[in-house]
């Protein structure tokens, strides 16, 4: 009977190993396979941007432009105001993907001068950008 126990105790501890060796292996041979693809993933856009003069990207046509915008009457007072109009002047549909408001601080080049607030917008998305920069008191954006 003791024989039989124990017998049995260790066809266990062979079948949970012979389980952790074939985990093991099939672990390996996915990380094997998805390290090969990226490996090869990596080595093709490292040979495209070490040969990226003679093996051209076509990219669309960029348009850049800089404007002025007339604020209204009165202008906008805080951060958010300022992009709700922006959004509704420039004839956007979301609103602004990252607004920085840096405070006033002492102008570098004099102490005595103080810089005002500076509200900074980015609206867009992948097929445009656009860049708005606000200086509080100014009458255009």
């Amino acid at each position: 009977m003791v024989d039989a126990a124990a017998g049995t105790l260790e066809s266990l501890r062979v079948n949970r190993r012979l389980a952790f060796v074939r985990w093991v292996r099939k672990t390996h041979g996915w990380f094997g396979l998805w390290g090969a693809l990226l490996g090869l993933m990596m080595g093709t856009s490292g040979v495209w941007l070490n040969h990226r003069a003679t093996l051209k990207l076509e990219l669309p046509a960029q348009q850049q432009l800089n404007a002025q915008l007339a604020l209204p009457d009165p202008a906008p007072a805080t951060a958010e105001a300022m992009a709700a109009w922006l959004q509704g002047a420039l004839k956007l549909e979301r609103g602004p993907n990252n607004t920085r408001v840096e405070p006033a601080r002492p102008a570098p080049w004099d102490r005595q001068l103080m810089q005002p607030e500076r509200w900074t917008f980015a609206f867009g998305g992948p097929d445009r950008v656009v860049q708005v920069e606000y200086w509080a008191g100014n009458r255009s954006a």
